[in-house]
């Protein structure tokens, strides 16, 4: 066993974990600014706009209906597409729009609400397994 290559894979494993940890954090630090400026209404999906500009496969973006708390009804295309169909027409989505702005949307999913959590916490693991076993390793260097 070369202790060498083992603490070099441990030092890799930490630099992974911050990797992983950091957009984590920063994805859940703009998660909550969001959540502070906006309000969160049940809204539905009008139709699916195909984009077929795209060079070798189509995008899908959603046109969303919802009321703000004015009573004002807003129809707007979500502005991010996926290359399959994410939704279905007359879906029910939540929808957070900012309170000054209620053009700008993003229409809420779980995945959204749990990716950063996921990051922070798999960023965790790995930071505290590569450092328990960077001592491991040194401790039996030393002895």
């Amino acid at each position: 066993m070369n202790i060498y290559s083992e603490l070099f894979k441990e030092f890799l494993g930490l630099i992974i974990g911050i990797a992983i940890f950091v957009p984590g954090l920063i994805i859940t630090r703009k998660r909550v600014r969001l959540l502070k400026r906006s309000k969160k209404v049940r809204g539905k999906v009008l139709r699916i706009i195909q984009d077929e500009d795209e060079a070798y496969s189509s995008l899908y973006y959603p046109v969303v209906e919802f009321k703000t708390a004015e009573k004002e009804t807003i129809v707007k295309q979500y502005h991010i597409g996926s290359q399959f169909t994410a939704y279905s027409e007359d879906a029910p989505v939540t929808i957070l729009y900012d309170k000054n702005d209620p053009e700008k949307i993003v229409i809420d999913t779980i995945r959204d609400e749990y990716t950063g959590v996921v990051l922070i916490t798999v960023g965790i693991v790995t930071i505290v397994i590569s450092i328990a076993l960077f001592v491991f390793y040194m401790m039996i260097w030393i002895w």
